[in-house]
């Protein structure tokens, strides 16, 4: 049910009244250039979740379920926090994907 006097908002407006400010703000152009880009489906549900700070990386699970993930480091056997930029870079299994 609409509050009497709220504005209707499509779909893109109810995005950007909603928008988290601690997530990149991409100017419209570039989230429409990100959208046409020729990207295999995978890879494009990747970077979108890293755009959004949604990777399954250690670090935000154990933010969302800390019962669940005890701990931030990586799976692999790294002793390092498995951050967004662990997850997707710094490990040397990685290295052939980039």
């Amino acid at each position: 049910m609409l509050l009497p006097g709220a504005p209707i908002l499509g779909s893109a407006e109810f995005y950007i009244a909603v928008e988290n400010p601690t997530y990149p703000s991409l100017t419209k152009s570039k989230w429409r250039l990100f959208r046409k880009a020729w990207i295999l489906p995978s890879a494009r549900t990747i970077w979108w979740r890293t755009l959004h700070n949604k990777l399954s990386c250690r670090a935000n699970l154990h933010h969302i379920l800390p019962a669940k993930f005890d701990n931030v480091l990586c799976p692999l056997g790294d002793l390092e926090t498995d951050s967004a930029p662990h997850f997707l870079f710094f490990r040397e299994s990685k290295w052939i994907v980039w």
